[in-house]
């Protein structure tokens, strides 16, 4: 009746008894050709048709959906045994339709506490909630919480793992580097990095290397120049204490050695002894011979004296054809019985020069050390006085300073 009078008229959803479900019912009027209204068209709708959107909602929301009529009854459901479905609280309903669409907490359908909101249909007086259940949002929250944890964690230690890699590659060269310069430092020239990277501390080691090896380089010709250096200062040292034509020590050695000597005996007592040693007739050598013929003599006796004496013992050309021998640490009668040995040595010695022999023998003066001395040259004197005394009793003898 109400739809011949006022037009399309919507019956409010409800649970039908008879079709055992919920539906709503639409009559529109029916007109005739003069537009007078000859009767309704009366259509009952079954709300369960929706029922596979609905399930498609909340299977793509994780959630549930539950369509109500006004007063709060549940129409249809997504929940698995929709029936038990209760009512939710009066006031719960009303926050739900003054605040659409704002979520809010309160006791769902099934009597859990669940997180929800309502949406009101347009054109139909339903009410459609959607809602989860908190325990499960919770336990959903406690997974994205648990995964969020172990991603920042995944990601902190993979950062920690990366800049640790990164670390050490870029740390360890440079350690290598520092600790080879330091070898360096402390003069290790042999050290040699491996190479082993193409980037700029690879390239820092390939210079490294490259100056290690000048160093290396550098310091052998450093090492060769200094070796030849010394040997030449050593051949300066030899010629500036040697005489050119004996190989014996030349005069001012001579005098180093006598004052050396002389300064020990001063500190301890402990004597020594001089040789003074002339060849005789040495003019009348060089006159008959020649002197190339002197010189080759002088050389000869020099090498019998070096052969001649311990090594201690030092061997000089005083002048001439003259030599001194000093002898440390020995006593007069010791320095007699050498004096003697080497006389006869010289005597029993023949030299060819030219196919000539030469034959010389030696005159010798020996002095030892005195308290009374005041230089090393008051024994050189005794000695100097005994040779010329050898010379006066017939030459080729040796006369002692007692």
């Amino acid at each position: 009746q109400a739809a011949v009078t006022e037009g399309m008229v919507i019956v409010a959803p409800h649970l039908d008894d008879v079709y055992a479900t919920a539906t709503f019912t639409l009559a529109v009027p029916v007109l005739s050709l003069d537009n007078s209204v000859i009767g309704a068209l009366i259509a009952v709708v079954d709300l369960s048709a929706v029922m596979p959107r609905l399930l498609q909602i909340a299977r793509s929301s994780a959630g549930e959906l539950v369509m109500l009529d006004l007063t709060g009854k549940p129409l249809l459901g997504t929940y698995q045994g929709g029936s038990s479905l209760t009512m939710i609280d009066f006031q719960v309903l009303q926050g739900l339709r003054a605040q659409t669409g704002e979520p809010m907490t309160f006791d769902g359908h099934l009597q859990h506490s669940v997180l929800g909101l309502a949406e009101m249909a347009e054109s139909l007086p339903l009410i459609v909630v959607a809602e989860r259940d908190r325990a499960d949002i919770y336990q959903a929250w406690v997974v994205f919480r648990d995964m969020f944890l172990t991603l920042v964690v995944g990601l902190t230690l993979l950062v920690a793992l990366l800049a640790w890699r990164m670390g050490r590659s870029i740390v360890t060269p440079l350690e290598s580097l520092t600790s080879a310069a330091g070898r360096i430092a402390d003069g290790d020239l042999s050290i040699q990095l491996p190479v082993s990277r193409r980037d700029e501390l690879g390239r820092l080691t390939q210079v490294f290397n490259q100056m290690a090896d000048n160093l290396r380089h550098s310091h052998q010709e450093f090492e060769t120049a200094s070796l030849a250096l010394q040997k030449q200062n050593q051949l300066l040292e030899t010629l500036s204490i040697t005489d050119s034509l004996t190989g014996l020590y030349n005069r001012k050695k001579l005098d180093d050695i006598l004052a050396d000597q002389f300064a020990r005996y001063q500190r301890n007592q402990h004597p020594f002894a001089v040789l003074l040693l002339d060849i005789d007739h040495f003019k009348i050598l060089n006159d008959s011979h020649g002197h190339l013929a002197g010189d080759y003599v002088l050389a000869a006796v020099a090498k019998l004296l070096s052969q001649s004496i311990r090594s201690v013992d030092y061997a000089a050309r005083y002048g001439g054809e003259e030599f001194v021998i000093v002898l440390p640490d020995t006593m007069i009668s010791a320095a007699q019985e050498m004096a003697e040995r080497i006389r006869r040595k010289v005597q029993a010695t023949s030299y060819d020069f030219k196919e000539k022999t030469i034959t010389v023998t030696l005159s010798v003066g020996v002095a030892e050390s005195r308290k009374c001395d005041d230089s090393p040259y008051a024994i050189i004197a005794r000695a100097d006085k005994m040779l010329y005394e050898a010379k006066r009793a017939g030459r080729n003898q040796v006369r002692c300073a007692e």
